[in-house]
């Protein structure tokens, strides 16, 4: 019997959460909220840590991790106040801006066409 406890691998206990290191690009996508071709272009761009594992492409939790709170550090800088979102927000019953600056032509059938209503 001391051949096969040595062998055993060790068991953790079911309330130990263990994060792993890293991820398959799907379940990065699913955690970033982007689709497959941003996905590799932010592997492109240098914003996301990679390697290959063989044929298996891997994507490290830390540069997921440090994408989420740039872009959490980007939206505090840009963030505007509840006043000038209000004034940007369109009310119901309000026409779209580009509705309201359109003066003319059939805007039933075409954008182009002159013809007054």
């Amino acid at each position: 019997m001391a051949d096969t406890d040595r062998t055993r691998h060790p068991v953790i206990p079911a309330n130990d959460h263990l994060e792993p290191w890293v991820v398959r690009p799907r379940i990065a996508w699913r955690l970033l909220g982007c689709g497959n071709a941003y996905g590799y272009r932010l592997i492109a761009a240098g914003e996301l840590e990679s390697y290959l594992d063989g044929r298996a492409r891997k994507i490290t939790m830390r540069s997921i991790r440090r994408r989420i709170e740039r872009q959490i550090a980007a939206a505090k800088t840009t963030a505007i106040t509840s006043q000038q979102a209000a004034w940007r927000r369109r009310r119901r019953g309000e026409p779209r801006k580009r509705d309201a600056l359109y003066t003319g032509g059939c805007r039933e059938h075409h954008r182009h066409c002159s013809r007054p209503r």
